[in-house]
């Protein structure tokens, strides 16, 4: 209402409509907490319509389906991490936004360790049942690793894509673990362990990386190299 004014039609009109958005944010909010917490397949409509304090009935005039809820979190979560982006690329420097995308992790290892990492979990329960939102909520990590590999290409590395690939990786794999043991310090440890990788990488450290792994036995050692046999004339051969 502006004061000093009879509130006219349009008045009231934009009052329904911000009603309208408030109780659409409130929705949409309270699924995107739900289904980090508890799940997807767990989270119930209802349970949404009580958490949001919106009543179950008016649930369907904003969402005919929770699919379409689900469409509208991914969306959410899209432009959370849009707007991380704009910090992360803030530093002139490649390796400088790399740095910053890595202290995120750290930020959230609390929240990963109770419920897990808000898009691999997502990821994880949707690839199960695949449907209409699995390509949807596939994008979102793609488009992390695009970021992520085009940091590399700036750096001047030659295997970006493999080494946004190990990024995200170490990071998946450190939050599971950091979930499954409730110890946000894995978490923490790997982002910092990540971190000094990236500062020494100079080229030839990014090729190190992907060099290929020593044959092992069943034991998991190492297998030393057999010798080869000595030549009788020549006398060549033998332990290299």
């Amino acid at each position: 209402m502006i004061p000093g004014r009879t509130p006219g039609p349009r008045d009231e009109g934009s009052d329904a409509m911000t009603r309208k958005n408030t109780k659409r944010e409130q929705l949409v909010s309270a699924a995107n907490d739900l289904f980090y917490r508890q799940g997807f397949r767990r989270t119930t409509l209802a349970d949404i319509a009580r958490t949001s304090g919106v009543p179950l009935g008016n649930v369907y005039y904003y969402f005919k389906t929770k699919d379409d809820l689900g469409t509208a979190v991914i969306e959410a979560r899209r432009c959370e991490l849009e707007r991380r982006r704009y910090q992360w690329e803030k530093p002139a420097s490649p390796r400088e936004r790399l740095l910053a995308f890595l202290r995120m992790p750290e930020e959230l290892a609390d929240r990963v360790a109770h419920h897990g990492c808000p898009l691999g979990s997502l990821l994880q329960e949707l690839h199960k049942q695949p449907g209409g939102l699995t390509a949807k909520a596939d994008a979102l990590l793609e488009h992390q690793i695009e970021w992520i590999t085009r940091q590399f290409r700036d750096m001047g590395e030659t295997q970006p894509r493999e080494q946004a690939l190990h990024l995200i990786a170490v990071l998946q794999g450190a939050g599971l673990l950091a979930n499954a043991f409730n110890d946000p310090d894995i978490l923490r440890r790997e982002a910092r362990r990540l971190r000094d990788w990236v500062r020494s990488l100079d080229g030839e450290a990014a090729f190190a990386l992907f060099k290929p792994l020593p044959h092992t036995g069943a034991s998991g050692h190492e297998r030393p190299q057999r010798p080869q046999p000595r030549d009788p004339v020549t006398g060549d051969g033998g332990h290299p």
